[in-house]
């Protein structure tokens, strides 16, 4: 008796990756001195970049602040763009201070600035002083939470602060404030970790706020303390 089997049409496909280089496994080989050597593909290089703004906080920022698209219009902002590009080729200062003028592209080349260390793979966070402030004072009485927050703000490689001291009708500071961007600038000057600080405020404000303070962030920025006149007509956001 005759047995006949059923047409059976297999189709073989190669398999679908989301990374041809190294098969989505995470690392791909190279051959070192005689010895296969694994090494981070780049598909997990680019996810971690990723994860990495996510952590910074400038996600909205992130596109329209470069310094590519930075407006220039007068010499002040020429000398803006000037100086943090020269920043980010040296070693010497590690600290980046613009106060002065509001409107004036202050937070547009400090995010420029994060940008910058962000693709060369720093660890950065964004953060707002009155945000760091209220945050900071809402777990005082909780030391274990407060210093694992203060830990994070001290360490992590780039910081940036917008808004500096920014109160209610240009109000000095409290004491208390004072104290913990004090302990928190403090620690990284002692470290020199690349800090970056904005404010409406120029440095000679922050010196008559808290010497100490403003004096550290001075020493640490040298020639990379730019301070904007306030004029009328240099509010960009008015036009």
């Amino acid at each position: 008796m005759e047995i006949k089997l059923p047409n059976i049409n297999r189709v073989f496909t190669e398999p679908k990756y989301n990374c041809n280089m190294c098969q989505d496994i995470g690392y791909t080989f190279i051959v070192n001195n005689g010895y296969q050597a694994a090494q981070k593909c780049e598909c997990q290089i680019q996810k971690e970049n990723i994860k990495k703004i996510e952590r910074s906080g400038l996600q909205e920022l992130i596109k329209k602040c470069t310094f590519e698209n930075f407006d220039i219009k007068e010499d002040y902002q020429k000398h803006m763009l000037c100086m943090a590009k020269e920043f980010i080729e040296q070693k010497e200062y590690p600290f980046f201070y613009i106060g002065g003028q509001v409107g004036c592209g202050k937070t547009h080349i400090c995010t420029a600035l994060s940008v910058h260390y962000l693709n060369k793979r720093y660890s950065v966070a964004y953060k707002v002083y009155d945000k760091i402030i209220r945050n900071l004072k809402a777990n005082v009485n909780d030391t274990s939470l407060y210093n694992k927050i203060m830990y994070k703000l001290q360490n992590t490689e780039v910081l940036y602060i917008d808004d500096l001291f920014k109160t209610g009708n240009n109000e000095k500071p409290t004491d208390a404030d004072i104290r913990h961007i004090f302990n928190l600038i403090n620690q990284r000057y002692i470290s020199k970790k690349i800090t970056i600080l904005s404010a409406e405020r120029n440095i000679d404000e922050i010196i008559g706020i808290d010497e100490g303070l403003g004096s550290r962030i001075k020493q640490m920025c040298g020639p990379y303390c730019i301070a904007i006149r306030n004029e009328k007509g240099r509010n960009w956001r008015l036009k």
